[in-house]
């Protein structure tokens, strides 16, 4: 029957990304979704979901085939394109693009029986990425017994999503009585249809059976009883079947996902498809999905009736039809239900054997969340299953939790005894040593790798063998500094899986083999592996490892002078693992860019992404990057001069640093603070320093440049020339050269030095032109960040005393008010969730008109200036990134900041004052008492104040007491009673003799704090007045 009404509400709210429908079992969910779909002219792609679409990756490719069938232009879209990911984030991106770029006209995806899916976090990301991401023309409908539990149920509260319950999809009256008429062609009195109504709350599965009891009673009867479903379900739909569609069903019942090959197959006939055929044209609670090969399943309650009805009459057979039925799914590659399926005939020794033998192929198709369903389920029945253990700990550590593979391994350990296979034995001796290496505790890492050894046979795998010798390798190199060692370890790793199909083993054994040749002073040879580890890693599922490799590149494109290539690949790494969520990439990420930045003097930019970069290595608890930040920071301050910085950062560092490399890498920086400090006990420190066993190439850079300034200091010149020239000839040897020029740049004196000593030769003609590089590098850098490039893309909005916005050029005063007010909230404040705008635009208004006005006005502004321009994450709504934008506010807070950053001792510290007060040219956004408004023109207004007041200091600390006296006097204005301000103003009156004007200054002031707060003036201000009273006192009369 068509129901108009539910059709047409659906038609009604289609505007919105998601809708969900969540009723009982046999309210018509399903029914009035085929409804909608006969009767709109919208393109609907439907996909009918089961429990193995429980992982994320299944779950993308089940949706990736659905889209792809249903619109021809979407083929190769998806499917090819997901085998690279694993990650919700990427995954949803992959669909955001191809939708966006395909899909031009108003379409609906159904993601039919959600409520089988056992919903992980990765699942509900997707789906929570698709709705909320920036294909406007897409609508998911989500129907199931229940509601997903996603964080946006949140909007539907509000009116942001749209939903229809049981409510919605009761029958009424007028309804029963139409469906009486077309199912049975009876004419219903209306008490009856009540009555039916009534009894059964418009339950579409009580209704229809209360009609087929209905049709044999009076046309005149007011009443019936409802059939009890279950048996009616037996009675009617099963026990008044042929014999042989009952045996059938019954068989048949046992696999959750039917072809009529299968059928056939499984249950041993040649007629299935006639059979499923009529099953569908006589409505008989079964289900038909696909075209040209056509998969069919029960109605879930039916599929449950059918399967105890087997199992109270034949429990044997029912067994031997599920053993069948995994057997036909394993042949065909479908592990999951055919594990299911083993474990609900009780074959557990066959399920673990099956999960054991395709833990690998889940690892390596990035299946994380199936590994993990199998190792609970598995555990909790007592199964010993090691290989699933170990390769669920290898998929959590490559997503970067490492306390989570640390406890996987704790349970993999117990599965594990003296008969358990040498390979597994040795994969987790393995692992356990990937754990400890990233926890920092390299001893016990090079034990576990040894242990692994003595397990690794003749017979084992080319890539367990490898991976043991890459972890003794990556052991040897970080934990004892033994470059050489390292080397032939990896390399022995590298040369044995050559030729191997295993892309994840080989791009991290070419990643530590690349790390390796740079630590022992081999840049050519470690850039050309790191690109070979790259190009062999985008093969794989797991991102993570294509990220390592990347950035592995970007580090090497750095030392060898390739600063463009190095800075765009950090770039695609930082935004990658953004995208994908994954912290730990991003963290090195941050780490190696800010020392790039570092080394090029944008040291700005540098400390930003290095304090990010230690905040994530501290959250994903990796020993090793977070002694990396603190040093990348302490040598940054050092390049600063801001010693007790240097010092504050050197504290912070661990008491206990396992990798020798961290350990030398303090020794060092300590050195070079006592240079600071006191140059002539720094001999010394250097000395032991140089007694540190394995110093890498870098580190001796640095040390051999202490030395030479110490030797200077001493004014042992030629000593420091003769030391100078030995690391010129080691930096060329090593492929330190960009080290070399990169100290260099940072001391005035040694630079000086070299061009006295070696001008003209060739190393310093190379020096220079290094130099040259990075300062354009450098300057590109600082514009890029201070000046939007380009004015066709550029926003620019000015609200400091007042108010402008152009985009492009263009003025966008033809946008509504409320609208720009969004944009200028935004932009502000950087981003917003959807319930703080509401509640600052919209504060009266119901909620789902407050998101329609949102939405409308959010639409109006991508319009004039982008649709990418505000993305909405989730329920966040922010400026993209990518949006170049001038901001008077945000120049005026940076060059307060900069101002801030300089000591005051300074010379520079006066105009970087000056500077940054000709940036505020009046209150914020004038004429606005909203009160986010208020708060901020407080805020910036105080910012204003503290600026006034120190260019004041510093004005009278020049002797400039007029120029400090017109800054006060601004700041008084604003804030009257400001006791240093006042204080101040009255040193300057003092100052430039105006004895009359501090005296009446100073009596308005005392005024004033009577009036205003009930007190005495005291403190600075009465000090000041009464110095300058003493002062004006000694003067003769006249003067």
């Amino acid at each position: 029957m068509h129901r108009e009404r539910l059709v047409d509400r659906l038609h009604g709210i289609i505007p919105s990304k998601l809708i969900t429908i969540s009723a009982p079992f046999g309210s018509g969910k399903t029914t009035l979704l085929a409804d909608f779909t006969a009767h709109t002219d919208l393109p609907v792609c439907w996909v009918r979901l089961t429990k193995m679409d429980s992982d994320v990756v299944r779950l993308a490719s089940v949706l990736a085939a659905s889209l792809e069938n249903r619109f021809p232009q979407l083929e190769g879209k998806f499917r090819t394109a997901i085998l690279s990911e694993t990650e919700a984030v990427s995954l949803a991106r992959i669909f955001a693009t191809g939708l966006g770029e395909e899909i031009d006209t108003p379409t609906a995806i159904i993601m039919d029986d959600a409520h089988v899916i056992d919903w992980s976090q990765e699942t509900k990301f997707l789906i929570e990425e698709l709705v909320s991401g920036p294909v406007e023309q897409i609508t998911m409908i989500l129907s199931g017994r229940s509601t997903p539990k996603f964080t946006v149920t949140t909007l539907m509260q509000l009116g942001g999503v749209e939903h229809l319950g049981s409510r919605e999809l009761s029958f009424n009256a007028d309804e029963v009585i139409e469906l009486a008429k077309i199912k049975h062609g009876i004419d219903l009195n209306r008490g009856l249809a009540k009555n039916i109504v009534s009894m059964t709350s418009g339950w579409s599965m009580g209704v229809t059976l209360s009609l087929r009891v209905a049709k044999d009673k009076s046309p005149k009867a007011s009443q019936i009883e409802i059939p009890d479903v279950q048996q009616y379900l037996i009675d009617e739909a099963f026990r008044e079947q042929p014999e042989e569609i009952r045996h059938f069903m019954l068989e048949s019942s046992v696999m959750p996902i039917m072809s009529a090959a299968l059928c056939d197959e499984v249950l041993q006939r040649k007629d299935s498809e006639r059979i499923l055929n009529a099953m569908v044209s006589d409505g008989m609670f079964i289900v038909a999905s696909g075209e040209e090969q056509q998969t069919f399943e029960y109605h879930p309650q039916f599929h449950e009736v059918l399967i105890r009805e087997l199992e109270k009459s034949d429990p044997d057979l029912l067994r031997d039809l599920r053993i069948r039925a995994a057997d036909h799914y394993f042949d065909n590659g479908l592990i999951e239900h055919a594990l299911e399926l083993h474990l609900q005939a009780g074959n557990l020794d066959q399920a673990v054997s099956m999960a054991e033998g395709a833990a690998k192929d889940m690892l390596v198709s990035g299946r994380q969340h199936t590994l993990e369903k199998w190792a609970v389920s598995l555990r909790d029945l007592k199964a010993d299953i090691p290989m699933v253990l170990i390769c669920h700990a290898t998929a959590v550590v490559l997503n970067g939790d490492i306390n989570g593979c640390g406890r996987v391994l704790k349970e993999a350990k117990k599965c594990i005894t003296k008969n358990t296979h040498k390979d597994i034995q040795a994969f987790y001796q393995c692992m356990l040593s990937v754990y400890h290496y990233s926890i920092g505790e390299y001893e016990q890492g090079i034990e576990a790798i040894e242990m692994a050894l003595t397990f690794v046979g003749e017979q084992s795998p080319r890539w367990l063998k490898g991976m043991a010798l890459w972890m003794r390798g990556l052991c040897e190199l970080r934990g004892l500094g033994d470059h050489e060692q390292a080397l032939k370890s990896i390399s022995k790793a590298d040369e044995i899986t050559q030729g191997e199909d295993e892309p994840l083993i080989r791009s991290m054994i070419l990643s530590a083999l690349s790390t390796a040749q740079e630590r022992s002073g081999r840049i050519i040879e470690a850039y050309q592996t790191a690109l070979k580890a790259y190009q062999e890693a985008p093969q794989h599922q797991l991102v993570s490892v294509s990220l390592r490799a990347k950035l592995a590149v970007a580090r090497m494109a750095n030392l060898v002078g390739n600063l463009d290539e190095s800075l765009n690949l950090m770039e695609e790494v930082l935004r990658d693992a953004r995208n994908a969520g994954s912290k730990l990439r991003e963290c090195e990420a941050l780490i190696e860019k800010g020392r790039l930045l570092s080394d090029l003097g944008v040291l700005d930019q540098a400390e930003e992404c290095l304090r990010q970069g230690y905040a994530l290595a501290i959250q994903c608890n990796e020993s090793g990057k977070i002694m990396d930040a603190i040093l990348c920071l302490v040598r940054l301050c050092y390049r600063q001069g801001n010693i007790n910085r240097q010092m504050e950062w050197l504290e912070t560092s661990p008491s206990t640093v396992a990798s020798v490399f961290g350990a030398a890498g303090l020794h060092i920086e300590r050195a070079a603070l006592r240079m600071q400090m006191d140059p002539s006990t720094c001999e010394d420190e250097i000395e032991h320093t140089y007694g540190q066993n394995h110093l890498n190439t870098k580190q001796l850079v640095l040390l051999d440049i202490l030395s030479i300034r110490c030797a200077l200091h001493l004014g042992e010149r030629e000593k420091a020339i003769s030391l100078l020239e030995e690391l010129i000839s080691k930096a060329n040897l090593t492929g330190q050269m960009h080290q070399l020029a990169t100290e260099l740049s940072y001391s005035p004196e040694l630079m000086e030095l070299a061009r006295s000593a070696f001008g003209g030769s060739a190393t310093m003609a190379e020096i220079d032109h290094r130099l040259r590089s990075m300062r354009l590098t450098a300057d590109r850098l600082r514009t890029h960040a201070r000046e939007p490039v380009s004015a066709p893309s550029l926003l620019s909005i000015q609200l400091l005393g007042r108010i402008e916005s152009h985009f492009a050029g263009e003025s966008l005063e033809e946008l509504k008010p409320r609208a720009l007010h969004v944009l200028y909230y935004l932009v502000d404040q950087g981003y917003a969730n959807r319930d703080m705008l509401l509640e600052q635009f919209w504060p009266d208004h119901a909620p789902g008109k407050a998101i329609t006005n949102l939405h409308s006005h959010v639409y109006s502004l991508r319009r004039k200036i982008g649709n990418k321009a505000i993305e909405l994450e989730g329920i966040l709504y922010r400026i993209n990134a990518d949006l170049e934008i001038r901001y008077d506010v945000a120049e005026f807070e940076e060059a307060k900041a900069e101002a801030d950053r300089v000591s005051k001792a300074d010379p520079r510290r006066f105009e970087l004052l000056k500077r940054a007060l000709d940036q505020y040219h009046g209150p914020f956004f004038p004429g606005r008492q909203e009160a986010w408004v208020l708060a901020r023109r407080e805020r910036l207004e105080e910012n204003y104040v503290d600026l006034l007041v120190e260019f004041a200091k510093e004005a009278l600390l020049r002797n400039l007491p007029l120029e400090g006296l017109q800054s006060l006097r601004k700041a008084l204005g604003i804030h009257e009673l400001r006791e240093d301000a006042n204080a101040l103003l009255m040193e300057a009156l003092g100052r430039l003799g105006r004895q009359s004007e501090l005296d009446k200054h100073y009596r308005r002031y005392v005024h004033l704090l009577k009036d205003e707060l009930g007190i005495d003036p005291g403190g600075i201000v009465e000090d000041a007045f009464d110095r300058w009273s003493s002062e004006f006192s000694k003067w003769p009369e006249g003067e």
